[in-house]
């Protein structure tokens, strides 16, 4: 479910802007149908102004397959390759739980039977690692609003720890409490793969001319 939300995302919006695309390019040829129908009929002036139309249709296409092929390059660096890594990450995982010494892709393998595919548990895998990121975001925000006492704003913090300390202060039989430090939470081990040297791409904007 991961995977496929990810890229029904990409491709939905590489989709939209191909949209606009195919329609403002419908409207140029339209209007160059139009004007060659009327050359011979209509005013010289009124040829023009439609020649005119034409050359800024035109141009506005040629900003929207750049912006559109700009988009494509955005959402693969914001959502494509992210998620390249985090299935190759999910690869890994399912290799060492099962103990397998090779892993190929299966456009390069001639014929294989369904009972080697592990596709099904590589979605499993990112799914369940999606599942537990986000309840340990989830988890650690409730903790945090739990211990913050009524009325504290982020704000408000600072006066706070400093009215806090005063009182430990009076309280405390030397007279002095050293503030406590919170622990850093240990940082787990980093994991590294290596990309390969090829994937497929969610489909691109076709070229910026106009046919």
């Amino acid at each position: 479910k991961a995977v496929n939300q990810a890229m029904d995302h990409v491709q939905s919006g590489i989709e939209e802007l191909q949209k606009q695309i195919d329609e403002k390019r419908q409207q140029v040829k339209e209007l160059e149908a139009d004007v060659q129908r009327s050359e011979g009929v209509v005013a010289p002036g009124e040829i023009e102004k439609k020649r005119k139309e034409i050359t800024r249709l035109k141009n506005e296409l040629d900003d929207l397959a750049y912006r559109a092929e700009r988009k494509a390059r955005e959402l693969d660096a914001t959502v494509f390759e992210p998620l390249m890594k985090r299935i190759l990450f999910a690869i890994q995982d399912v290799a060492k739980e099962n103990k397998y010494d090779i892993i190929l892709r299966g456009e390069a393998v001639l014929y294989g039977t369904s009972a080697v595919d592990i596709t099904d548990e590589v979605i499993r895998k990112l799914n369940e690692d999606t599942s537990s990121t986000s309840g340990l975001i989830e988890g650690k925000n409730k903790a945090a609003e739990q211990t913050r006492p009524q009325g504290q704003t982020s704000e408000s913090q600072p006066d706070n720890r400093e009215e806090t300390q005063k009182t430990s202060s009076q309280s405390s039989p030397t007279g002095s409490v050293e503030p406590s430090q919170p622990t850093p939470p240990s940082e787990g081990s980093a994991k590294k793969a290596q990309l390969p040297a090829s994937t497929k791409k969610p489909k691109r904007p076709v070229d910026r001319q106009p046919d």
